[in-house]
């Protein structure tokens, strides 16, 4: 029951005047008038629902990626977690590797050697990655450097960065290429990177133990080409709540180390500081899986059956920490889509706006 002021003679009454109206009374054009309404309503929600369907294409855009010394996957599944469509071309020579990979990634499609891949014969790419064998790099190599062979082979991977022109590259070494032959090499390495042009460059030191109880720290090196974003991806860790969480729970957490022997082969073990004396244990692989963010078992077979217990430690070792791939993979989204988020940010869902 409402209240109904009259438009037409019919009623008898002033046009300014109010009487009871029961349900059953109500004009035509009352009931017209409320389908009308409905209708309009579902169409804004339809419209709505649309529109958010659209931005979220945005951030689960398909992205054509060549996967450089591929590994296990660990750049192709943290691109996959930050919210990318991954349509992968990986290049690796490790025959295990390269099994657990198909395993993972049944539609990717591999390219052989690094040296071996010319853009010419590839499709667009959107983005290429890679992790180049740093041992020359590295405390616990023999400290080569570029002059490495190993290690010069990022020189192939900036040759089909000149040939494919992404969107945007990564690239992960260890912290020693900071200081590698008083910094010169790594000096040459961004003397380098900035001599294809078109890129803007940035680079910080991130250490796996912001995102999970490993203290590994790597460095991550960002290229894409500038458009209207923000116009920074790093740093990331200062201002993070969880990151600052978790820091504040590592002085009861284990930490991943390897333990290396004069030809560079090792393994790794679990240090806890909760033991009394010092104790320590050899990690099962499911830890060291658990420890590089990837899942329980990644490693256990590949598309040739199942994979021993020493290869997996040793793929595990080499590849990247996937929680900081994907926390890398974020700020690049943030800061190529920065504008097209902030304004439609109304039909976005908050935590979708909070990567």
């Amino acid at each position: 029951m409402f209240r109904y002021k009259p438009h037409n003679k019919k009623t008898g009454l002033h046009k300014n005047s109010t009487r009871r109206v029961y349900k059953s009374q109500r004009p035509a054009e009352l009931f017209h008038h409320r389908k009308k309404r409905q209708e309009i309503l579902v169409y804004n929600t339809e419209n709505k629902k649309r529109r958010i369907n659209s931005l979220l294409q945005i951030l689960k855009m398909k992205l054509n990626l060549l996967d450089l010394f591929s590994g296990i996957g660990g750049f192709h599944l943290g691109l996959e977690r930050a919210g990318f469509r991954v349509n992968s071309y990986n290049s690796e020579i490790d025959k295990y590797a390269i099994d657990v990979y198909k395993h993972n990634f049944k539609n990717s499609n591999y390219v052989g050697s690094v040296t071996d891949v010319r853009g010419s014969e590839l499709p667009r790419i959107d983005a290429i990655t890679f992790g180049s064998p740093c041992q020359d790099f590295s405390i616990a190599g023999k400290g080569k450097g570029m002059a490495g062979e190993r290690s010069s082979l990022i020189l192939e991977a900036i040759r089909l960065i000149q040939e494919c022109r992404p969107g945007f590259f990564i690239w992960e070494n260890v912290k020693g290429t900071f200081s590698s032959n008083n910094r010169q090499d790594f000096a040459a390495i961004l003397q380098a990177f900035a001599n294809i042009g078109g890129y803007r460059l940035e680079w910080q030191l991130l250490n796996t133990k912001w995102f999970l109880p490993q203290n590994r720290e790597r460095i991550y090196l960002v290229g894409y080409t500038p458009g209207k974003g923000r116009g920074q991806v790093f740093p990331i860790g200062e201002s993070s709540s969880k990151i600052n969480e978790l820091q504040g729970q590592q002085t009861n957490t284990c930490t991943l180390t390897g333990r290396y022997n004069e030809k560079g082969n090792g393994s790794y073990i679990i240090e806890h500081k909760q033991y009394a004396q010092g104790k320590i244990r050899r990690l099962t692989p499911i830890e060291c899986e658990r420890l590089q963010g990837f899942p329980d078992n990644w490693t256990q077979r590949g598309v040739n059956g199942p994979i021993s217990d020493s290869q997996r430690y040793k793929m595990c070792g080499n590849a990247v920490t996937v929680d900081v791939v994907e926390a890398v993979a974020k700020q690049i989204i943030k800061n190529k889509y920065y504008e097209r988020l902030r304004i439609n940010s109304e039909f976005i869902p908050r935590d979708i706006i909070r990567l």
